[in-house]
């Protein structure tokens, strides 16, 4: 049986931009290939499956008022392998998102959601029988936070 080895880093970020302007995301490098260990060399070297190389995470909120915040987002992640000859992938893709929110009071605050503003078709999983997981289209959820 083969080895895995993944080298790799991830940076973030998390802080405020301006008083009312937050900002926070991250980078992340994966270099993740197979290792025969003798066993099976055909595929040494190459990209472990469903693992990508770089993915990128960025998002912004702005307090309108002291109630109302809004804000948005972009995801990135680079092209995924699903078998481990690298014979079958799905392609790189971005996602947006929008979110708002607004803080009723000390108990309640409600949220708006918006995954995939652009409604684009991505895949979010690839698999060795040919087959990819096509990932949700635009999503948008209203959600209650209530604190007691």
């Amino acid at each position: 049986m083969g080895k895995q080895k993944v080298k790799g880093f991830e940076v973030g970020f998390s802080g405020d931009i301006l008083r009312h302007w937050h900002g926070f995301g991250g980078y992340t490098y994966l270099d993740a290939t197979l290792d025969s260990n003798g066993y099976n060399s055909e595929y040494d070297g190459n990209r472990f499956p469903n693992t990508a190389k770089h993915s990128v995470s960025l998002f912004s909120t702005y307090d309108i008022t002291e109630q109302l915040t809004a804000g948005a987002g972009a995801y990135y992640m680079s092209k995924v392998y699903g078998n481990t000859a690298n014979t079958l992938w799905i392609p790189s893709y971005w996602r947006f998102d929008l979110m708002s929110s607004y803080h009723v009071n000390d108990y309640l605050t409600l949220r708006f959601n918006v995954q995939n503003l652009m409604d684009k078709r991505y895949y979010d999983k690839a698999y060795a029988a040919h087959f990819a997981n096509v990932a949700p289209g635009r999503l948008a959820m209203l959600s209650a936070e209530v604190h007691f």
